[in-house]
């Protein structure tokens, strides 16, 4: 059973009319090829579908455990301009290389049918259509400021 995130559909719907989407998970393959089918709509295109094999692998001394990075350098090899590229994620440190880059969400695990993120993060995102560099823009305290 997938449980949808609130505003999820209306989300990518409206996003991919301003921006490529693309998605890379710290999931397994068969998670990955499996979910897209059942969480993107099919008006939407992703350019590619990413799941764990492309991330790094890093160890947490402290927590004895090793955990995955998204490394955006990956992206820019297929072409991508990472001063053009934003990622979107609910763990910090699986984009701890490139924090520039990153708009936190915070994690949803199927319990709140009230949760308004992803429509508010749709309302916040078209700000970044015309700037030359997204990295330079403070993105941090995204939820607490009006748009």
């Amino acid at each position: 059973m997938v449980y949808l995130r609130p505003y999820l559909a209306e989300f990518l719907e409206q996003t991919s009319q301003l921006f490529k989407l693309a998605l890379w998970s710290s999931s397994s393959p068969d998670y990955v090829e499996a979910i897209v089918s059942q969480i993107i709509p099919a008006s939407v295109s992703l350019e590619f579908a990413w799941s764990r094999d492309r991330c790094i692998t890093r160890f947490d001394p402290e927590w004895q455990s090793y955990y995955y990075v998204k490394d955006l350098r990956k992206v820019k090899r297929y072409g991508y301009d990472l001063n053009r590229t934003l990622i979107v994620d609910d763990t910090p440190r699986k984009v701890e290389r490139n924090y520039g880059n990153a708009i936190y969400v915070t994690p949803w695990y199927g319990d709140d049918r009230q949760d308004n993120e992803l429509r508010r993060l749709a309302a916040y995102l078209p700000k970044f259509c015309e700037a030359p560099n997204l990295r330079r823009i403070e993105k941090r305290n995204w939820k607490n400021r009006e748009y």
